[in-house]
């Protein structure tokens, strides 16, 4: 009897494709018997639950250890599994207890891309799978002690301890096999990433102590790539075409073995133009998906980066003076006087030239001011310009050429924040293979809310505009979207907060786990919260279901019989502030935040491991898929 529990709730989240719960939370009894979920009662009310029918399902079941959560929501636990960790900055125990209070029962973590360090299980407060970063086939080898649930692989070396497998991601995709292979798609050019980066390459200690590199003035993002994968054809079509990559191995088998070696080409994405009547198109769309890739075809004018820009660069530039001496003339003596009017006449006299001669523009000068100018580096928006969307571009049109050759091949592409690149995934012929996730602080901030200085938001991928912002919740409902990650990387404050602040100069990488279900519910739940019910089958479906069936954990992500018995039970219409369990949780920036969504009580194989901020220790080491 004491492994034996039934957990009464009306609203229990079930798997989408169940019958009868596809789109709202039912009512029912989850029970529960040892580490599995032995079977899911649903009762069918008549109009509303009545409390009677609740102690009626509590006398039925008494010996099974009823639990009371009527008016709480029982959801499976979430998986995560875009975690970065460095155990000397923070351990795999503080990791999975901060996981654990935002309703994480499993946490899949890769090596800090900073300082790589060998992982080892430890006391877990949830179960922790391990995510291995591969350059090259030859590191397609398993840990043998503790095997790794995935690859990792970076198109681009992000840092100066980890490479980049752009010239091996071929050879990667044969020796794969089942694994999953998660891909960060970031290719930028070179020739530009030291504007964008130019710590990139530094040790941590010279990040902290070293002098600091001069910046020239320069915008990555104003400067074309040596290598355009967006071409400026503007055929009108509505989907995006793709030149297959030529890779070695199938050039090869194509010429009857002979191989001419070249570099891999990347592939040529062509995004329709923006056009005058994409207003009459969007009248006439005749599904809600195509009205939003039109919106994300009209963002790429969006101009207000650019302004932004500007105001930056020339805000301080001083006045214009003129003279027809030099910029040193004090500015009564060159001020222009009024016209006459017979100066207007332009044409009638040369009276209008010689004024013209006399009085020009001198030498653009900055005005001289005791005040202390602005530190660029702290400038949020010119940090962005110089991550601009173009390089997930690059690297999504990479991949998806080369799956042409690898039909069998199928990859996740991690933290992907662009609109753009991920409705280029939606458009392609290779949409059957791959999946792609966001970041929840991506879906949660937008640039205009970064303010000067704040290092904080200093991410990877980048928090772009408000405008990609909402083109991304709109993607995210229509399913174009498959998972929502923490994104989450430790890193600590002296690398993340440098004095004075800099964004070139700080670590990349945002705390947020524990703060992804009741962040992203709170922006869903809107107005009308009760509503919205249905967007909370959704809500477990990108961050429980479709991750667990990414790793191939099928006993996972979902509340059904066989499954093991990770659930959380939060109360959605619940407003409370959240505090993270990290150690570095000043660093988070939904730290202090009122949100709804408290997570109440948290499951893990059928034991609480998680009671209104008590903590007990059930996690334990993940070795490999799992079946029901």
């Amino acid at each position: 009897m004491g492994d034996k529990k039934a957990l009464i709730s009306r609203h229990i989240i079930l798997p989408s494709n169940v019958s009868g719960c596809e789109r709202m939370p039912c009512n029912g009894v989850v029970l529960i018997q040892g580490q599995s979920i032995a079977a899911v009662r649903l009762v069918t009310p008549e109009v509303t639950v009545s409390s009677k029918q609740t102690a009626e399902l509590m006398a039925e079941y008494r010996n099974w250890n009823p639990e009371d959560y009527s008016d709480w929501f029982i959801g499976p636990g979430l998986v995560d599994c875009s975690v970065t960790v460095n155990p000397q900055w923070e351990s795999l125990e503080v990791l999975s207890k901060t996981a654990l209070a935002g309703g994480v029962t499993t946490l899949v973590v890769q090596s800090s891309l900073y300082s790589p360090a060998v992982l080892q299980p430890s006391t877990l407060y949830c179960d922790v799978g391990k995510v291995g970063l591969v350059v090259s086939a030859e590191d397609c080898h398993k840990d043998s002690t503790w095997p790794e649930l995935a690859w990792k692989t970076y198109l681009f070396s992000p840092s100066a301890q980890v490479e980049g497998s752009r010239n091996n991601f071929e050879e990667i995709l044969e020796v794969c096999g089942d694994t999953p292979l998660l891909v960060d798609p970031s290719l930028p050019s070179a020739r530009m990433l030291f504007l964008a980066s130019p710590y990139r390459l530094s040790t941590l200690e010279e990040r902290v102590h070293g002098e600091a590199i001069r910046d020239d003035g320069l915008v990555a993002a104003a400067l074309p790539d040596e290598i355009s994968p967006l071409s400026s054809d503007s055929s009108g079509d509505e989907s995006a075409h793709l030149t297959p990559v030529k890779t070695s191995s199938n050039v090869e088998k194509a010429m009857g073995g002979h191989h001419d070696p070249k570099p891999i080409q990347e592939l040529s994405l062509v995004l329709p133009s923006i056009a005058p009547q994409h207003l009459r198109e969007r009248k006439r769309s005749r599904t809600l998906m195509e009205g939003v890739l039109l919106q994300v075809k009209d963002s790429q004018s969006d101009i207000t980066m650019l302004s932004a820009m500007e105001q930056s660069a020339y805000g301080r530039a001083g006045p214009t003076l003129y003279g027809c001496n030099s910029a040193s003339t004090s500015t009564s003596e060159n001020s222009c006087p009024p016209l006459e009017a017979g100066e207007l006449n332009i044409g009638a006299s040369s009276m209008f030239q010689d004024r013209m001669q006399r009085f020009r523009p001198a030498t653009l000068v900055t005005a001289k001011s005791k005040e202390v100018q602005p530190n660029k580096e702290a400038d949020y928006q010119l940090h962005l310009a110089n991550c601009p969307e173009q390089w997930e571009l690059n690297g999504v049109g990479f991949v998806l050429g080369l799956l042409a050759y690898f039909p069998q091949a199928r990859v996740h592409f991690a933290s992907l924040a662009s609109a753009t690149a991920i409705s280029a995934v939606l458009r392609s012929d290779q949409r059957h293979q791959v999946s792609c996730e966001t970041p929840a602080y991506c879906l949660s901030f937008c640039m205009e809310e970064v303010i000067a200085g704040d290092t904080r938001f200093k991410a990877f991928p980048a928090i772009r505009n408000k405008t990609n912002l909402n083109l991304l919740w709109d993607l995210l409902k229509l399913e174009a979207i498959d998972l929502v990650t923490s994104a989450h990387s430790s890193i600590p404050p002296e690398l993340k907060l440098p004095t004075p602040r800099s964004f070139r100069k700080a670590l990349s990488g945002l705390n947020s786990l524990g703060a992804t279900l009741p962040a992203i519910w709170s922006r869903l739940r809107g107005p009308t919260a009760r509503s919205m019910e249905h967007y909370a089958v959704r809500l477990f479906k990108w961050m429980a279901q479709s991750p667990a069936k990414l790793l191939g954990l099928q006993d996972k992500g979902q509340i059904v019989a066989g499954a093991q018995a990770d659930l959380v039970v939060w109360a959605p219409y619940e407003s409370f502030v959240f505090h993270s369990q990290s150690v570095f949780s000043q660093l988070n920036p939904f730290e202090g935040q009122s949100l709804y969504g408290r997570v109440c009580k948290v499951y893990v194989r059928g034991q609480l491991a998680y009671d209104e901020g008590r903590f007990s220790s059930y996690g334990k080491p993940l070795t490999g898929p799992s079946s029901l």
